[in-house]
């Protein structure tokens, strides 16, 4: 889902830089995908954060066994 994202917003993008402008719908749906990316990033983040945590949790317990 990332990648068709990143793939309408490219193309968006490409759309105006061609044109030089955006219309009223596009402009729109243009916001709406970049809201969904960012929403997106922010969940991996907090995803990644997590699994950093428990990593981090399994390595502690495994220095202390092992001690």
């Amino acid at each position: 889902m990332w990648q068709q994202l990143c793939t309408t917003y490219n193309y968006i993008m490409l759309v105006w830089q061609r044109r030089g402008y955006l219309t009223a719908d596009e402009y729109n749906y243009k916001n709406q995908i970049y809201q969904l990316l960012i929403g997106m990033n922010n969940q991996k983040m907090i995803v990644d954060q997590q699994l950093s945590d428990e990593m981090m949790k399994h390595l502690i317990k495994m220095v202390v066994k092992s001690k």
